[in-house]
């Protein structure tokens, strides 16, 4: 906090970000339904963007984002077709709702592709060499680069890129919702891999 007599604020404003591609993307953390305790239950029944929102009080995430796009869009449906009620209002946004971003190619998910830098200390002896080994996950593929890890006296620490990338249709989960596997070096404890 600035406790001067007369303290300032500058707001650096950019602008409205646009012709960015590709958009919009479904964040990572956004549900996708179904219910997991109950798979009857179908939510979300409509999604919307909610990531980096531009928005009164700051740039904004969350369901609260979410949330004023679809009821907007209900109440313009509901300007031009007074006698609709909520439900056809929402059957219209759902059976007209688009999959498709601004490069014409079906939405990214955020939540099918993610990539993890992890970091390894070798304790053991000097000039040790390590390849990593990965237990599978039943519909998710796991990709190591730079697998194998060459440490030396003065090289005690090596970064690796792991790429994990799910298979909506083939992803097998337990009753929770998630799936379990690890990448583990060879002679090193394993880092479990978790993807819900």
């Amino acid at each position: 906090y600035d406790l001067s007599a007369n303290p300032t604020a500058t707001i650096d404003v950019k602008g409205t970000g646009i012709g960015i591609k590709p958009t919009p993307v479904v964040a990572s953390f956004s549900g996708r339904g179904p219910n997991w305790l109950n798979p009857e239950i179908l939510k979300p029944k409509l999604i919307a963007p909610r990531v980096n929102i531009l928005a009164a009080w700051t740039s904004v995430v969350g369901t609260s984002m979410a949330c004023p796009h679809v009821s907007c869009a209900a109440a313009l449906i509901k300007s031009v077709h007074l006698n609709w009620c909520p439900a056809v209002i929402r059957s219209a946004m759902m059976t007209t709702a688009s999959i498709i971003n601004n490069k014409n190619q079906s939405m990214i998910d955020e939540a099918i592709r993610k990539t993890f830098i992890r970091t390894t200390t070798d304790v053991g002896e000097a000039n040790s060499i390590y390849i990593a080994n990965i237990v599978a996950l039943k519909g998710v593929t796991v990709r190591v680069e730079q697998a194998k890890l060459v440490f030396t006296p003065t090289m005690k620490k090596r970064s690796f890129l792991v790429i994990v990338t799910a298979d909506s249709k083939h992803l097998v989960v337990d009753d929770v919702g998630v799936v379990f596997g690890s990448l583990s070096e060879i002679y090193l404890d394993s880092s479990p891999i978790i993807f819900s």
